[in-house]
């Protein structure tokens, strides 16, 4: 299968193609001032370019799993020509689960827009209409940089390289979230220099064990995901990560004789986590961006080696 033998509504690059379309339909709304305008078409982008960024993997990630027409054209066998791909709730769903970058915040995001656009699209609301650029701007291009990088395309490729609102507005999230985790920190700080000799001495001896049922008190993020301990930029107390796995390498095998003639083999395998959350439970920092970490000198990669019975044989030097 090609990209070339898929159907228009399934392609890639025909999905990449329309996305910068409507990009450009965005952008003149802006110039012209009709913000309202400049969201509806930057919402269709936005979820044309997610579709077209799961379609590279595979066209069946974007086709409705119970429309066997769909399923078939996804795996290159045309049968119909009328598709049915995913609704955006479901899109950004496996973009949260298949991307570690693609956070709750920024799927949050992606779902309200979503919401807005449907709204403004299906019913006698205007809900685009009176909301500030600043409330959603900078999350928005912050997002679509996400998908370019993953695309390995850039805002560059995806705008026409005349344009250049865009990086500037980069520029400003990515100043605002440095002040934010400034600000986060030195407030850590503060209040941990408050504390008497006694209640600090208190809190590290009431540190909770790092594990899973721990994390389900201090963080919001939807399962599955694991705990691990780091270090706390605001006091010397140490803090708690929690992320989700986003791949794994066997990197060993082992065969384990259970009797003469039966044995079991081993996979020795390393799971790769990034961190979603952040929180120090002895100053009460809390980042729960990865946009916010990401700023940080905090490392948010971390794996652990996990033994599990292999589905594989051992392969063997017959030379």
């Amino acid at each position: 299968m090609t990209i070339e033998s898929l159907q228009t509504a399934i392609n890639p690059d025909a999905l990449m193609g329309k996305s910068k379309v409507y990009i450009g339909r965005a952008l003149n709304c802006k110039n012209a001032d009709e913000h309202d305008q400049y969201q509806l078409w930057a919402s269709l982008a936005l979820e044309l370019l997610a579709k077209a960024y799961l379609a590279t993997i595979h066209p069946s990630l974007i086709v409705k799993p119970d429309h066997f027409p769909s399923l078939s054209a996804a795996s290159g066998i045309n049968l119909e020509t009328d598709i049915i791909t995913i609704p955006a709730k479901t899109l950004f769903e496996r973009l949260e689960k298949i991307l570690p970058e693609f956070d709750k915040s920024v799927k949050s995001f992606c779902d309200s827009i979503s919401r807005r656009r449907n709204a403004e699209l299906h019913s006698g609301e205007v809900p685009f209409q009176d909301i500030r650029l600043e409330t959603w701007e900078s999350q928005y291009w912050y997002t679509v940089q996400i998908l370019l990088k993953r695309s390995r395309s850039n805002l560059e490729e995806w705008l026409g390289v005349d344009t250049k609102p865009p990086p500037a507005i980069l520029d400003s999230f990515w100043k605002a979230t440095e002040d934010i985790v400034k600000t986060k920190i030195e407030q850590a700080k503060e209040g941990y220099a408050s504390l008497s000799k006694k209640e600090r001495a208190e809190s590290l001896e009431n540190i909770p064990e790092v594990t899973a049922d721990c994390c389900r008190d201090l963080f919001n993020l939807t399962e599955p995901y694991i705990c691990w301990e780091s270090e706390c930029p605001a006091c010397p107390g140490p803090a708690i990560m929690a992320g989700k796995q986003y791949g794994e390498d066997i990197i060993s095998q082992e065969m384990e004789q259970e009797d003469e003639f039966d044995y079991i083999i081993w996979d020795n395998v390393i799971k790769f986590y990034e961190a979603e959350e952040f929180h120090c439970p002895i100053c009460n920092l809390h980042f729960d961006r990865r946009s916010e970490l990401s700023v940080t000198n905090i490392t948010t990669e971390y794996d652990e080696v996990e033994k599990r019975e292999s589905e594989y044989e051992l392969e063997y030097d017959n030379e």
